[in-house]
């Protein structure tokens, strides 16, 4: 009887290896995937760090760009005003082009190179007999931002775009309100602030136009 001479092909995590038992080139890309998950990597990753807040000091640019806000809600009285930063473009692999904001976004937030990627200026609509309006505002400007990826959360490590232990301390709500004077909202409650009172046909009473302008 002939010997069977086929050998099966080597394989870890479920991945077919190369003969000589390295890793596929395009399997490369999926190696975060095995990422340990146990407690104590968890612990260890996360601790040891330097918590000392930095001292977070006022734009220059905050000094102009309340007027601003204020010249762009007059223009567009009772409408909800989308102004996002942009995202990052990725030149190679996990690895960006250093983030320039759009300059409507820049101009208004008074925030300029590397802040703040994935971030939205909203200008909220006062309500009608509300104390704003009475005090002659037309608008609430709001900076919808992603909240810091700090040792103290799992996204430290895990988050490539945000997670602090890749991209050094980043400036999160609080940091950006003491640096812009715009009250700033998590990200993650961008989407219902914008379909707030939003009807497909704007016959509503209480429906909001919303305006976006387009990332450049």
């Amino acid at each position: 009887m002939a010997e069977d001479m086929h050998q099966s092909t080597p394989t870890i995590h479920g991945e077919q290896l190369n003969a000589d038992g390295t890793q596929k080139a395009q399997d490369r890309v999926n190696n975060r995937s095995l990422r340990p998950n146990s407690d104590s990597f968890k612990e260890f990753m996360t601790s040891g760090w330097d918590n000392q807040e930095p001292q977070i000091e006022p734009l220059e640019s905050s000094k102009y760009t309340p007027a601003r806000l204020e010249a762009l809600g007059k223009r567009f009285p009772g409408e909800r005003l989308v102004i996002p930063a942009g995202q990052p473009k990725v030149r190679n692999n996990d690895c960006d082009y250093a983030f320039r904001p759009d300059t409507t976004f820049a101009y208004y937030t008074g925030l300029g190179q590397d802040y703040e990627a994935g971030a939205v200026l909203v200008l909220e609509p006062v309500q009608a007999g509300s104390d704003e309006e009475a005090a002659g505002k037309t608008h609430i400007p709001q900076l919808f931002v992603a909240p810091r990826a700090d040792n103290s959360t799992a996204a430290f490590y895990k988050d490539p775009h945000y997670g602090e232990y890749w991209v050094g301390p980043r400036a999160g709500l609080k940091e950006l309100k003491a640096m812009t004077g715009i009250e700033t909202r998590d990200i993650a409650e961008l989407d219902d602030a914008i379909a707030k009172n939003v009807s497909d046909d704007n016959s509503a009473a209480e429906s909001v136009r919303v305006r976006i302008v387009r990332e450049s």
